[in-house]
């Protein structure tokens, strides 16, 4: 997905809808799994790409634990303002 501020919103709804399909019933675990979703993804908008733009991935897998990480590959640099 295109690495800008409206992106963070998006993967949010998407994780959470990926959380749920998972039959894990514990809705303070998906608040947090939709906090650390948003951090994560809002950090490579506001400085993996600046004004140059780019991509945004994010994996998650259940095993005996839940695991995400998410991707971006550029260095740091300052990104746009998420409001």
């Amino acid at each position: 997905m295109a690495a800008q501020p409206t992106s963070v919103r998006l993967m949010r709804t998407e994780i959470l809808r990926w959380f749920h399909t998972q039959g894990v019933g514990d809705d303070n675990l998906a608040a947090g799994i939709a906090l650390a979703t948003s951090e994560a993804v809002g950090n490579v908008v506001r400085h993996a790409y600046g004004t140059n733009g780019g991509r945004v991935e994010l994996y998650a897998e259940r095993r005996d634990a839940l695991r995400a990480r998410r991707g971006d590959r550029h260095a740091l640099s300052r990104g746009p303002d998420l409001g």
